[in-house]
């Protein structure tokens, strides 16, 4: 029997209700197709020495796989996988290399200057923060205090510029941060429950 031939174009365009009704032999050929074209933007992240938050999924997750000893289910979640990197909009150089302009100028507007070039250095390092401490992530005005920190570390001259490194040099200052905005936090609760002791000492 003939191998089905599908254009990325043709799978992308495949409703809900076909892929349902799609047998291994057509989910085969449309995961063909895609992964055909993943294996050629992951080529092109390569020699651009650029990387995305879509790219680094696909790759973690296991790059491009062979689906020859798949089963139906195994076929339809490598679908699944494969159609979410194409469609991202990190999934392309064009649409990670506009995200990166939007989040910089979106930053510079908040008084955080990162350039371009530097972004997955700063990225990478504020994801591992945020990995190691939710609280980075979780709450906005630490966060934002992280940003500003990590900025000067990207820029420090003094900090060799990888990941790691710049983690480690922010880990005491993260603690740092988050432990006066407790203090904060703690004093804006006393203030409050002085207000209402005295409140009350009034009505009696």
């Amino acid at each position: 029997m003939p191998r089905i031939r599908m254009t990325v174009k043709q799978v992308l365009n495949m409703t809900p209700q076909q892929i349902n009704r799609a047998t291994t032999r057509d989910i085969r050929a449309a995961v063909r197709a895609l992964s055909d074209a993943a294996s050629k933007r992951l080529k092109a992240f390569t020699s651009k020495h650029l990387t995305s938050s879509a790219e680094r999924y696909i790759r973690q997750s296991g790059g491009v796989k062979s689906t020859r000893k798949m089963k139906l289910p195994e076929l339809r979640q490598e679908f699944a996988r494969l159609r979410g990197f194409i469609t991202a909009e990190t999934g392309t150089i064009a649409g990670e290399r506009a995200v990166r302009e939007q989040v910089v100028s979106e930053l510079q507007k908040s008084g955080i200057t990162i350039s371009v070039n530097d972004y997955d250095l700063f990225w990478r390092a504020y994801e591992e923060l945020a990995k190691q401490n939710s609280n980075v992530r979780e709450k906005r005005a630490l966060k934002y205090q992280v940003l500003e920190q990590l900025t000067e570390k990207v820029y420090d001259s003094k900090t060799p510029k990888t990941v790691a490194d710049i983690v480690a040099a922010m880990q005491d200052k993260v603690t740092e941060l988050y432990e006066k905005k407790q203090e904060s936090v703690e004093k804006e609760n006393d203030d409050l429950s002085d207000f209402f002791t005295v409140g009350e000492d009034m009505e009696t």
